[in-house]
């Protein structure tokens, strides 16, 4: 069968061939780490009770070591599933998975305790009772902050007078409780409003953070890389000091 050259064909069709080509390796290109048969390791799911905060691309660590890293985060009925992938690491069938956390900014990791004397089917989800969520104080924080100001701090502090005066002739251990609870009710409404300041302070400073994460991890690394350089020319420096001070 004869091959018709390039230079015979509608020129039109071998451009838009040519294009969808290129899409496709650029695509491919694009997606390679997610192609079977290029990235390497092996994947695993798990069930957990709540997300956490934990986002694809995050890492997966066993023992503080890089190990992989978190391919998925969906909704699966009332659980969340987290696909990861692992390369070189060996999971067991009783291995845990935890979401940790990270940095001070709120940045997770996903946690593995590799235990079992079987390894883990790839094909067989971890189960629920298997994997833990941490407790992530800073959405607490920021949703005291919301909450706080719809508080009639006044109304409690009377509620807890009124308490108080039904208390008075019980015994002086629970009249005590009770004057302490008014007491402190109506230091709160005092200070509502230095209170409310305070946390949302505290809220616009986390989310500053939040949104300076990168140059502030860049700091914090440069620090640690001058540091580290002053301790290896400690002795330099302390040659240098002593001489100077001997001039």
């Amino acid at each position: 069968m004869r091959i018709t050259p390039i230079r015979e064909r509608n020129p039109v069709a071998v451009a838009v061939v040519g294009l969808l080509v290129l899409a496709l390796v650029g695509l491919a290109a694009w997606r390679a780490d997610s192609l079977p048969f290029v990235a390497g390791g092996t994947s695993y799911s798990a069930d957990f009770t709540e997300s956490a905060g934990l986002e694809d691309g995050d890492e997966v660590r066993i023992a503080g070591v890089k190990v992989g890293e978190v391919t998925g985060v969906s909704l699966d009925g009332s659980k969340v599933r987290v696909d990861f992938r692992v390369e070189d690491a060996w999971i067991g069938d009783s291995s845990t998975v935890g979401i940790a956390i990270k940095t001070l900014l709120g940045e997770k990791y996903l946690a593995v305790d590799p235990l079992g004397d079987a390894p883990q089917d790839p094909g067989s989800r971890i189960t629920a009772g298997r994997t833990t969520s941490p407790y992530d104080v800073t959405q607490a924080f920021n949703g005291l902050g919301e909450t706080i100001g719809e508080i009639d701090t006044a109304q409690l502090a009377k509620s807890f007078d009124t308490i108080s005066a039904t208390f008075k002739d019980s015994p002086p251990h629970v009249r005590s409780a009770a004057d302490g609870l008014s007491a402190l009710s109506r230091t709160v409404s005092e200070r509502d409003a230095q209170l409310a300041t305070l946390l949302s302070s505290s809220k616009k400073l986390t989310r500053t953070l939040a949104g300076k994460k990168s140059s502030f991890e860049m700091l914090l690394e440069d620090g640690n890389l001058l540091l580290g350089e002053i301790q290896a020319r400690r002795d330099s420096i302390h040659l240098l000091l002593t001489g100077t001070r001997d001039l």
